[in-house]
């Protein structure tokens, strides 16, 4: 145990929004998160409060809080701009459930009505149509081509097996669905 006045081992904290700047990166009007995202697109955001508290909060709430002020109780905070990943202040505002779901619905971006959120769509999307192609026709290895994308072994696999991303069809396949039914092919 470190003496009174030591601090040993035990890491001082960082100033939790000097940590959640160095997490932004501005591209373009959109300040994109670049720390941790679920499932659904969304930046996450840890804070801790004491030697054993700890809790995620969604990234552009954290956002809103520290530039514009606390978030009332029952409120959502909205994007502008309909990118999930930005925390830019300027972009978001205030509004109930009902009007996110309104916006959601507005913006397209409602699964349960008919647009599913796949392929590049999905705002959790770590590669686009191109990648994918690009993985599809590839011959190299998994774990070559994840460092390759920055993406995991798994996702590559699941990718080349065709469990993701299905509606990405490799070069060849196309080349084949738009020959004729009955056409000879010359061996030559």
């Amino acid at each position: 145990m470190p003496s009174k006045g030591s601090t040993g081992n035990i890491r001082k904290r960082e100033d939790p929004i000097l940590r959640f700047n160095q997490k932004i990166y501005k591209q373009g009007s959109c300040w994109n998160w670049t720390g941790s995202i679920n499932n659904k697109g969304y930046g996450t955001f840890g804070l801790s409060f004491g030697w054993r508290e700890y809790t995620q909060t969604y990234a552009h709430r954290y956002s809103y809080t520290i530039n514009k002020g606390l978030i009332p109780k029952g409120l959502c905070v909205l994007h502008k701009c309909d990118n999930t990943k930005c925390v830019n202040p300027d972009h978001l505002f205030l509004g109930t459930m009902k009007d996110n779901t309104q916006d959601m619905i507005s913006k397209g971006r409602d699964k349960l009505w008919g647009n599913p959120m796949y392929g590049e769509s999905n705002p959790a999307s770590k590669l686009n149509t191109a990648q994918v192609l690009k993985i599809k026709s590839s011959l190299d290895l998994s774990g070559t081509l994840a460092k390759r994308f920055g993406v995991s072994k798994s996702l590559i696999k699941m990718i080349k097996r065709n469990k993701i991303w299905k509606h990405v069809k490799p070069l060849e396949v196309l080349e084949k669905t738009n020959e004729p039914k009955n056409s000879v092919r010359s061996s030559e």
